[in-house]
């Protein structure tokens, strides 16, 4: 794994592939591990025994960086609103 200015680099015995910085949605910072997010939906688990100080860094530097823009999108962004749970309407007589 690499990380570049363009995104995180892997190479596994399945083939290799280049996740962009700019197509993720949010980086979620837990205690064992980092998780890449795009619109919602959960594209990559790294667990951070594997990361230098450095890359632990960029990793966090880069999910603030995330969330700073999703908060200044405001709440025309999706991500951020919040839904009322749907009400139970009960049946017609």
């Amino acid at each position: 794994m690499e990380f570049t200015d363009e995104g995180v680099r892997t190479a596994m015995k399945l083939g290799e592939g280049l996740i962009r910085w700019a197509q993720l949605s949010a980086i979620k910072n837990y205690s064992g591990c980092f998780v890449f997010e795009d619109q919602g939906e959960e594209i990559l688990i790294l667990p951070k025994r594997h990361f230098s100080a450095n890359e632990l860094i960029i990793l966090q530097s880069e999910g603030t960086r995330l969330a700073n823009m999703a908060h200044a999108e405001g709440p025309d962004n999706k991500q951020l609103q919040r839904t009322k749970p749907a009400q139970a309407t009960e049946p017609r007589r």
